[in-house]
């Protein structure tokens, strides 16, 4: 059966998303279902939005969330967090404005990069490329951002940089710049909870696959890692169906830990899905006491 929540979704304040606001909250209506969450990356520029159309969906509760990518002793993993006191704290509205220098760091690399390697690729190309995917307000709001490989590669073959079926990190490792660091945990983290948020690991089997190991075998083990570096509140324990969902509830339920789910969407088509991340509606009602 599908869930009536969405606890994990993109719309196009993230750098890499598609979908407005809008959109999803006329689908949940549609749907009949209760609850979702916008969790851009690393902003929460949606709630411009979100002020004048959550009463329009008045069925439809919207929370307010991210997703952060963070640094860690243990590497980097992408940390959601949910629900933000308002005014926003100091520390929080300053974390906030260092992701949003740290996309326009990257924005200047990969510009830089480009015009090193001989090709004519300016600020300028950079944002008619994001105004050709991305609303004008959008783009006027957060200025250059990343790009999204799917577009670079397209726009880098149309403009000859690329042959038909080369991979673009051909051309964009070459101009990656290590020193642009990610923000680490233990900034993070604090200034996120100061501002009243609830902090979740994002989609963790994700990580474990990317480590290449056997996940029933270690998944306490690394999961205990995880809530010690990010101080975790609860876990995305359904990210899509998954046999390790049962694992990761087991594990929220022994720790005193709340259960979301999320389809991480980004782009949609018409008709689409929002209640088929395999979690279960009991995680709501939980979460939403924690909230």
């Amino acid at each position: 059966m599908a869930a009536n929540y969405n606890l994990h979704l993109h719309t196009h304040w993230s750098y890499d998303g598609e979908v407005t606001p809008e959109t999803y909250l006329k689908r949940a209506t549609e749907l009949g279902m209760r609850c979702i969450a916008f969790t851009d990356h690393n902003t929460i520029d949606v709630r411009r939005d979100m002020e004048h159309l959550a009463p329009q969906f008045p069925h439809v509760q919207v929370v307010l969330g991210a997703e952060f990518d963070v640094d860690s002793p243990i590497g980097a993993h992408h940390i959601l967090a949910y629900g933000f006191s308002r005014p926003l704290s100091s520390s929080l509205g300053k974390l906030l404005a260092t992701y949003r220098e740290r996309d326009h760091q990257q924005a200047a690399c990969l510009c830089q990069g480009m015009q090193a390697q001989g090709f004519d690729f300016s600020e300028e190309d950079l944002k008619a490329l994001l105004l050709s995917f991305r609303p004008e307000h959008v783009v006027s709001a957060q200025g250059l951002t990343p790009v999204p490989r799917r577009y670079l590669r397209d726009y880098f073959v149309r403009r000859g940089f690329l042959k038909e079926g080369e991979e673009v990190s051909k051309l964009t490792d070459r101009v990656l710049d290590p020193s642009i660091a990610l923000p680490t945990a233990d900034r993070v983290i604090p200034a996120l909870k100061e501002s009243g948020a609830l902090v979740a690991v994002a989609h963790p089997t994700v990580f474990w696959r990317a480590e290449g190991r056997v996940i029933v075998d270690f998944s306490a083990r690394y999961m205990d890692r995880l809530r010690e570096a990010f101080q975790i509140d609860g876990v995305e324990c359904a990210h899509m169906p998954s046999n390790q969902q049962q694992a990761c509830r087991a594990y929220c339920i022994r720790q005193g830990l709340f259960s979301v789910a999320g389809s991480d969407l980004h782009r949609v088509e018409a008709g689409f899905d929002l209640g088929g991340h395999g979690g279960s509606n009991d995680w709501l009602d939980e979460f939403l006491e924690r909230l």
